[in-house]
């Protein structure tokens, strides 16, 4: 990951207390952030009274519903930034551009792939910038000054490498894996009728209207009811945003949350009354039908906070693991990592992401750095950390994966030690979001000596 999602996640992790709930609470602040920017740039760009500026908040709050669509993802700070620097383009002032270069730079600082997004904002600058090179050099100072600092500060920490392999390198090899573009974004389309019908309305009308901006048609173009009327500028980040997803080459729900951003805003290009009619009133009544759905659950976790932070599965574990330690020990996590946030302890592998164990494009570069070892999570159960978590067997990618690398089962060839009885938390509904029946909980503790 880059650098400033480190910040802002210890930033929120000291605020919340560690406190889990509470994190997760102050992530939702974040999305609600989100909403008020859309509100305010649709209230800008479209002079409107706030009925439409109501209406697509509202349209990507219901988007924002999807059980997938958690808030803690990078992609949503990096929307907050993105948001808050195109704000700051549309309000003309002779400070503004600079302000809205630092604010893209932070977005690149937490995710590098939305780098992408230079094309849109300086189209913006170029469409509207009386002094097109004097704007264009305030924006790029803007955005060298974080990335400057951060590179200081990884210098200061010799820590050059990791900062060039993990801002340039990486990110570049990471779009190299093999991705069924149409076929990844009909699943996506699915996803959404299977969540809400009127959600999945609004998307495909919003798709029609897309075919029409990009084919051109003669007919709504020389229309005299002057059915819309093209945003350039939101179309270009709209254009932009299924560019990252592509790029990004890899068919996640969270690659989606560009896309799904940047979309709410075609329903303002409908310029027809009657059209603006009835896009808001099926808004409202989706909005309505996903409020009503859901309000019962949330206000139940929302009264019972400490209920709901004390139920998590995998934090009655870390109390069942740190019960049978008097000392400090070590924690090797190759699988449920949530259990190194309970017990406030690093993980043993210098790779934190379960799934990065695996991605070559990662592995080969830090193996590269001398960071760690070829046939490293074999080296790491053979260092004999004190507490080991490992599924063997799991469904990845919709398949059921034996992992061969390794041998999860260490309690049968290392009598050091034992593995705990985990059926009580494996088969908790809450432990995972997608049922995996395949995926034990495996958790293997050194207490023999």
């Amino acid at each position: 990951k880059t650098p400033m999602l480190y910040v802002f996640y210890a930033f929120l992790i000291f605020l919340s207390g560690g406190n889990l709930v509470y994190f997760k609470l102050l992530n939702d602040l974040l999305l609600f952030l989100v909403a008020l920017l859309i509100f305010y740039i649709t209230k800008i760009k479209y002079e409107n009274i706030g009925i439409k500026a109501f209406t697509t908040t509202c349209l990507y709050v219901s988007f924002m519903s999807f059980d997938w669509a958690k808030t803690e993802y990078s992609e949503i700070y990096v929307i907050f930034f993105l948001a808050s620097s195109y704000l700051y383009l549309l309000r003309k002032s002779s400070n503004n551009v600079f302000k809205a270069g630092l604010l893209f730079s932070i977005a690149t600082l937490v995710n590098q792939g939305s780098i992408v997004f230079a094309i849109p904002f300086l189209f913006v600058i170029f469409k509207r910038a009386k002094n097109i090179g004097i704007e264009i050099i305030k924006f790029s100072l803007g955005v060298l000054i974080p990335h400057f600092l951060m590179l200081l500060f990884y210098l200061f920490n010799d820590l050059f490498d990791i900062y060039y392999a993990t801002l340039f390198k990486i990110p570049l090899t990471y779009t190299q894996s093999d991705f069924l573009f149409l076929e990844e974004i009909l699943v996506f389309v699915k996803s959404i009728y299977n969540h809400s019908f009127l959600l999945f309305f609004i998307f495909f009308a919003s798709v029609i209207f897309l075919m029409g901006f990009f084919t051109n048609l003669n007919l709504w173009r020389n229309s005299k009811n002057n059915i819309f009327t093209l945003d350039h500028e939101i179309n270009l980040f709209l254009l932009t945003s299924l560019l990252f997803y592509y790029l990004a080459a890899k068919g996640y729900y969270h690659h989606t949350l560009f896309l799904i951003f940047f979309s709410v805003f075609i329903i303002n290009q409908f310029t027809s009354g009657n059209f603006s009619y009835f896009f808001n009133f099926t808004i409202f009544i989706c909005s309505c039908s996903i409020i009503l759905s859901t309000a019962s659950s949330s206000l139940n976790n929302l009264k019972n906070l400490n209920e709901v932070e004390n139920n998590y599965p995998l934090k009655e574990l870390s109390i069942v693991i740190d019960s049978y330690f008097d000392d400090d020990f070590t924690v090797l996590a190759l699988d449920y990592n949530l259990i190194l946030y309970y017990l406030d302890k690093p993980n043993f592998s210098y790779i934190v992401h379960p799934q990065n164990h695996y991605e070559d494009f990662i592995t080969n570069e830090l193996i590269n750095l001398d960071l760690i070892k070829d046939n490293q999570i074999r080296e790491l159960i053979s260092a004999e950390p004190d507490v080991i978590l490992c599924s063997g067997t799991q469904i990845i990618s919709g398949i059921v994966t034996q992992i061969e690398e390794f041998n999860c089962e260490v309690s049968d060839y290392n009598r050091k030690y034992i593995k705990l009885d985990t059926n009580l938390y494996r088969y908790n509904a809450n432990i995972n979001l997608y049922p995996d029946p395949y995926r034990e909980v495996g958790v293997y503790l050194k207490i023999n000596d």
